[in-house]
């Protein structure tokens, strides 16, 4: 049961977010406005060296070389909407931003513990410490700049020729259709559904 005092925090607290995130939104809505002229083929660089700290290379290629970058850069030009578009492009000119400041570098030139430690800023400021507070966070303003990056990331990487056939078990044509298939030990998960 919640208290008359909570629910009025809850409130005072809702309509704090609301109103600090309505203005935050309208200055980055019109920084986004005005970069949108600019060519996104100057952050591809920048994008591959997120995606590739997000899936490194390891015993299966990484996200440079399944060329995610070009994925992500095709979903900003063709696909998504203008809200996640904005978050993205502001995330990135905030991370180049807080690269320069913190480590007195552009985030290509750092190393890659420093990379780590850059994303591991975005992915932990991202949300409130209260699971209430981020939920109504996350319901009004959409997914964060991180979140949206590690979405494409993956998704890209897992739609990549080299990210489906030699990250995931592929199986070109298969022949029979089987609703359940048992994992064995060390196995890929499955490219095809």
């Amino acid at each position: 049961m919640i208290t008359r005092r909570q629910a009025i925090l809850i409130i005072v607290i809702t309509l704090f977010i609301v109103f600090t995130g309505y203005f935050t939104i309208k200055y980055k809505h019109n920084r986004a406005i005005n970069n949108k002229n600019k060519n996104l083929n100057d952050l591809r660089e920048l994008i591959a060296d997120i995606a590739e700290v997000i899936i490194p290379a390891t015993n299966s290629p990484g996200a440079k070389e399944a060329r995610v970058a070009d994925y992500i850069l095709n979903v900003l030009e063709n696909c998504i909407e203008i809200k996640n578009f904005n978050i993205i492009l502001n995330g990135l000119e905030d991370l180049k931003e807080y690269s320069l400041k913190t480590y007195s570098t552009s985030f290509e030139k750092c190393t890659l513990k420093n990379k780590i430690a850059v994303l591991e800023h975005f992915e932990k400021n991202k949300l409130f410490k209260n699971l209430l507070l981020s939920k109504i966070q996350r319901k009004i303003f959409g997914q964060s700049f991180f979140e949206q990056m590690k979405w494409l990331t993956v998704s890209g990487y897992c739609q990549s020729k080299i990210g489906a056939t030699q990250a995931l078990a592929y199986d070109h044509i298969p022949i029979d259709y089987v609703s359940c298939i048992p994992y064995f030990p060390n196995q890929k998960s499955w490219a095809t559904k």
